[in-house]
Parts: C-alpha cells; structure tokens; sequence
C-alpha cells in the first residue's frame, strides 16, 4: 500500500514538473518572432527569404509581410555559377589540343560562348537589382544553349568522342537549368518589390 501511494505520488510530480517545464518552454516559444525560411535549391548555400513583419503598412494601416532575402556577397556562391565555370573550364581543355583546336572558328566561338555565360552572370549580379540580375541571366542562358548547339555540331564533327560529349553536354544542361531556375526567383522577387509601395519618410513637424 505504501509503495503504491509513494509511486502514485512520484508520478504526479513527475506530470507536474513536466507540465511546468512545457508551459515555460511554450512561453518561451511565444516570446520569439515566429519565421518562415523558403529555400531554393540551385543555390549553394540555399537562398533563403525570411517572411516577418514590417513596418510597411498598407492603405487600412494593416502589417504587410515582406520577403528579406538574405544577401550573397560573391558571385562564386552561386551553384549555376560553378556550373558555367566548370563548363569553361572544360572547354577550353577541349579546344586546347586535338581535332577541336585545329578549327580556329569553331575554337573561338565555343570558348566565346561559354565564357559570356560566367561573364553576364558577374557583370548582372553587380547591379545589386533583381530586375537587372534577371535580364542578365536570360543571357547567360542563351550562352549556354549556344554552347550546347556546339557540342553537339562538334560530336557530329567527330572532334570529340561520345562519352566526353555527354559529359560535357550534361553539365551545360545542368548548367542552364540552375541559371534559369534563379531568373525564375529573381523575376519573382523584382515582381514582388514593384507591388510593394516603399514607405515614405517621416515628416518634420514645423
């Protein structure tokens, strides 16, 4: 009987504390700005969009939530980046030595187009502006779906074998997906700060 009463009285301390650990650590959570992290995966370190309130306020004085993104301080963060370098990489490798680099015009069109790609990815991402960024990573993409054409014309060609034209034409492909995927973003978030009127200073009192 002592035994059942001492364990009954152990089980609802037990509950107690544990009720009071829950409350407090509910508490907790209450006090903390609630977030909402979306994650893009062409990015290496995932760009991501921090959903809070601002101080921006709407016509009937109402909190409008706005997307912050974080910031990307170089352009070699970029996963499509690294792809489109790599793919440079590999094709002056290409054009370096064999069949390739005896074709003086097919030489310098292909290495043309696909240093642009790197080239209009840097020279947009400078401008610090999506609507910017974005147009100049249409082009970029063009760069690379050119590139792609020239693989194929030089496997055609028979300046480079089989398994090296697949490789190289898998990472122009993935490539191009990546840049397109963050023109995609970054129309969408151009988009989304021409809707959003910006908050007007403050007026001196006279």
């Amino acid at each position: 009987m002592l035994g059942d009463r001492e364990g009954a009285r152990g089980s609802r301390r037990c509950k107690g504390i544990a009720k009071v650990q829950g409350d407090r650590e509910g508490a907790r959570g209450s006090e903390r700005p609630t977030r909402l992290r979306i994650t893009y995966p062409q990015e290496r370190r995932r760009q991501q969009f921090i959903v809070h309130k601002s101080q921006r306020f709407d016509r009937l004085g109402l909190a409008r939530p706005v997307l912050i993104p974080a910031l990307m301080r170089d352009i070699r963060e970029f996963v499509c980046w690294q792809l489109a370098d790599e793919l440079k990489r590999q094709i002056l490798d290409l054009t370096s030595s064999g069949p390739a680099s005896q074709d003086f015009r097919f030489r310098d069109q292909i290495r043309e187009s696909s240093a642009s790609a790197t080239a209009n990815m840097a020279e947009g991402f400078r401008y610090f502006e999506p609507a910017q960024f974005a147009r100049f990573l249409r082009y970029a993409v063009g760069s690379l779906g050119e590139t792609e054409d020239r693989l194929l014309d030089a496997f055609d060609r028979k300046m480079l074998d089989e398994k090296r034209y697949h490789t190289l034409n898998n990472l122009a492909g993935a490539a191009r997906r990546a840049t397109t995927n963050l023109m995609l973003s970054k129309q969408r978030q151009a988009a989304t700060e021409k809707r959003t009127p910006r908050p007007r200073p403050p007026q001196r009192k006279r």
